[in-house]
């Protein structure tokens, strides 16, 4: 059996898919199988899969319906024989000492986890905000601390993670197919504390392609009220794990915290979104899973937001709130580039 299974789920990439098949039949580390799952290709990626195949017998190609991210990246794992698993998306690329990289770490240390940093190219698309996120610095958690989740540099896109195929199945951890948008997100929610350790390595082994067009990711910001919905839907599943884990309970300030950073901005500094009905839907997921907010230690004014999302009829937060809101959390360098809209599309996975 291989030592390394690489799951490469393929839809419609005609145009990017040699580029990254070269790229991992060309890593220095050659004892792997790829796995390309091909989820119901309408173009000429199916040709190309075939062409492959028959040039390295290392290629397995699974060919499926057509339904979704989660569900490739699923059959990947189900077909996968390797001790460690990585994903590549098939619009981007390893670099060659990528999984060498990575396997040297496994075999060094007990770790579940190896999530490493990235490239963005072209350059010109990358934005600050993205380029720091795949960035992580060296460091090793041998147990669970929240910090790995809102302290490091180490999500979201599980593409730049690789895990030990025993954990991933003792565990039962798969990709919630559905969730369509922000699966990555709620994986390493799912993934992170159940590990018994994880390595962060500063080195940049993956090369990302940003934005490409017709990508799940570009389409995504066509609906900033379904997107927003999504990221809404995301918190709900993470929340619903968490509880039943009975982590939620234990860590629920940084949790009620996270929740609210990763929506309210988007929704107060939309004009022609439906506002009081995306704060409700956030309102009614926080009642039904976050303790009592009295309960919680937290500043006046997140406490006051929280309220106003939770238990007003018609929920509707002012400039000023917001504004104090996040005085509080994050001082006034924060306020004012959040506010004056210094903000990125592609934070909608942060």
């Amino acid at each position: 059996m291989p030592e390394v299974s690489v799951v490469v789920p393929v839809y419609n990439v005609e145009n990017y898919l040699e580029e990254c098949l070269d790229s991992i039949l060309g890593q220095s580390f050659k004892d792997i199988e790829i796995i390309c799952v091909n989820d119901g290709s309408t173009d000429g990626s199916t040709d190309i899969l075939s062409r492959f195949k028959k040039r390295d017998q290392r290629i397995k190609v699974i060919e499926k319906p057509n339904g979704g991210l989660s569900s490739a990246r699923n059959k990947g794992i189900e077909e996968a024989s390797g001790a460690y698993v990585l994903f590549v998306d098939s619009d981007d690329m390893l670099e060659r000492h990528a999984i060498e990289t990575v396997y040297k770490v496994f075999c060094a240390e007990t770790v579940d986890i190896v999530t490493f940093g990235a490239n963005c190219f072209p350059a010109e698309f990358s934005y600050p905000w993205l380029e720091e996120c795949l960035n992580p610095r060296n460091a090793t958690y041998k147990t669970f601390n929240t910090d790995i989740l809102f302290r490091e540099n180490s999500r979201p896109y599980v593409w730049r993670s690789a895990f030990k195929r025993s954990f991933l199945y003792e565990f039962d951890l798969r990709f919630r197919e559905d969730v369509k948008f922000g699966e990555d997100q709620v994986f390493h929610f799912m993934t992170y504390p159940r590990a018994r350790g994880v390595r962060l390595l500063s080195d940049k082994l993956y090369r990302y392609r940003v934005a490409r067009e017709n990508s799940l990711m570009s389409k995504s910001g066509a609906s900033l009220t379904r997107k927003i919905r999504d990221h809404i839907r995301i918190i709900d599943v993470i929340f619903e794990d968490w509880t039943h884990q009975g982590w939620l309970k234990e860590y629920s300030e940084q949790m009620v915290g996270w929740a609210l950073e990763f929506v309210l901005l988007d929704i107060y500094r939309n004009a022609g979104i439906d506002k009081k009905d995306l704060y409700s839907n956030l309102g009614n997921v926080l009642k039904r899973w976050a303790p009592d907010i009295n309960d919680l230690l937290i500043g006046r004014n997140e406490k006051r937001v929280l309220k106003t999302i939770m238990y007003d009829s018609n929920p509707n937060l002012s400039r000023m709130q917001v504004c104090r809101y996040y005085l509080e959390k994050r001082g006034i360098w924060a306020c004012f580039s959040r506010l004056m809209g210094s903000l990125f599309i592609g934070k909608a996975d942060h």
